[in-house]
């Protein structure tokens, strides 16, 4: 997650994209998708996708959803990453 983030603070969307992608295989296959670690991974994707033009972000409703699923619960959604979860989701409808 941190080489993708730094990946993507470089503007090296691809690469970040690919890094995003293994660390959320990483997290899913080692301690599951229901924490807060695989959803920040979701926003940290999410933001690379609405940077590259040629990724549809309505391929990736899912990590939206379950983005908004793990952040809601967290201070009754009143939270950074639950209101960026609202935002993907709001311009992709």
């Amino acid at each position: 997650m941190n080489i993708a983030t730094v990946k993507a603070s470089l503007g090296e969307y691809l690469e970040a994209f690919d890094f995003y992608s293994y660390a959320i295989d990483v997290i899913t296959n080692s301690i599951g998708r229901e924490n807060t670690t695989y959803g920040q991974l979701c926003l940290g994707l999410l933001d690379v996708i609405y940077i590259v033009p040629t990724i549809n972000m309505k391929d990736y409703q899912d990590l939206i959803d379950k983005s908004l699923s793990i952040f809601k619960g967290i201070e009754d959604g009143n939270n950074l990453h639950y209101y960026n979860a609202l935002f993907f989701n709001g311009i992709i409808d």
